[in-house]
């Protein structure tokens, strides 16, 4: 049985799975964390840049959509095009965008998910029986397609050397098991426990992501290069899920967690110690508040919150504890989903058409 990892994260604006921003469809149990004091500011000296694939959708749910950002201002991710055919993109610093599939994702999709400095893609596309399959591709455009035992396979993060983090489920186990692909192609799997989802590498091979355990409840994990996994619980009973992807250089973890009613974002310490915070105008109510997404070398995290009237707005927040919201000038909702070096931060936005495009948001 294949382990559908939509039932485990957000769907925002009924966007669908595929490699986008997803929802959770959880019930009960109240958080007993103490939130740190957030501190809101606006910074109206941001630049947006906007985009959109040249053959993209603006019909509905159609458009592009911006996953990833590399320390160079490259960016990737996906697109529905008017047929609603799934492909995906490369832009470049300079706004030349590549449209490209994986060779057998072209009838279903193709999905990118991160993207390094040397211009390196990884993600997932959906072949002709409809299971993921993981792909590579290399700066000059070489697409490598791969997959854990001929297995269901999906992609959490991509490294500066070329290491590939992600999962893949054996049909006919209920359990999903991680796995760390290396630069020559070397594959070596892992897994604690029942449902086991790296979303995320950083330059020393340390890969963080989640867990599920025997009795349904979710803990965040942190694997060395070595092979040693941490674990940390956060708030919330059984069913409860939690999203643990963003590592940076350091060793510092973000994500978010569900509690039953609402979304809450928090911060791991490479030594352990755990912040939680909340975007100061983020909804208290059913499936809103504070989803953080992506982390930096500096520690700034990036995400977005749901307000009390169930927009999206995105937010920045500083190793200081400082958080900026904004929006893209024009958009009726907001959503950013990853940050690089410089505080570059990449997502995309629903423009006042009703279509999906790419941002770029330069501090």
């Amino acid at each position: 049985m294949r382990v559908d990892q939509s039932e485990l994260l957000p769907v925002v604006c009924g966007i669908t799975r595929f490699g986008l921003i997803l929802v959770c469809l959880f019930s009960a149990a109240r958080v007993l964390a103490q939130a740190d004091e957030a501190r809101s500011v606006k910074i109206p000296a941001a630049k947006f840049t906007t985009f959109a694939a040249p053959d993209a959708g603006t019909l509905g749910s159609q458009g592009t959509f911006g996953m990833a950002i590399n320390t160079a201002g490259e960016v990737t991710g996906s697109y529905q095009d008017s047929s609603n055919a799934w492909h995906a993109f490369l832009r470049t610093s300079a706004g030349t965008i590549t449209e490209f599939d994986a060779p057998d994702g072209s009838a279903n999709g193709t999905y990118p998910v991160a993207i390094n400095t040397t211009g390196e893609i990884a993600g997932y596309y959906i072949d002709s029986s409809y299971s993921d399959q993981a792909f590579l591709r290399t700066s000059d455009g070489t697409i490598t397609e791969f997959n854990v035992q001929g297995a269901w396979t999906s992609v959490g993060g991509i490294n500066d050397a070329g290491e590939i983090a992600g999962y893949y489920a054996v049909s006919g186990i209920e359990a999903t098991y991680g796995f760390v692909r290396s630069s020559d192609g070397t594959i070596t799997s892992f897994e604690e426990q029942y449902v086991t989802s790296p979303f995320g590498i950083n330059t020393a091979g340390e890969v963080g992501g989640y867990y599920l355990d025997s009795s349904l409840k979710y803990h965040g994990f942190v694997r060395t290069s070595s092979g040693q996994l941490t674990t940390f619980t956060l708030p919330g009973g059984p069913g409860m899920a939690h999203y643990v992807g963003g590592i940076n250089t350091g060793g510092e973890l973000t994500g978010y967690y569900f509690d039953g009613n609402a979304y809450h974002g928090f911060l791991r310490t490479s030594a352990g110690k755990i912040t939680y915070f909340e975007a100061p105008g983020a909804g208290k109510g059913y499936f809103q508040g504070t989803v953080a997404l992506g982390i930096n070398t500096a520690g700034t995290i990036t995400g977005y919150y749901i307000d009390s009237k169930n927009i999206v707005h995105g937010f920045v927040r500083s190793s200081a504890g400082t958080i900026t919201d904004f929006d893209v000038p024009g958009a009726a909702q907001t959503f950013p989903s990853g940050i690089n070096k410089s505080g570059q931060i990449v997502g995309f936005y629903l423009d006042p058409t009703s279509a999906y495009r790419g941002f770029v948001r330069t501090p």
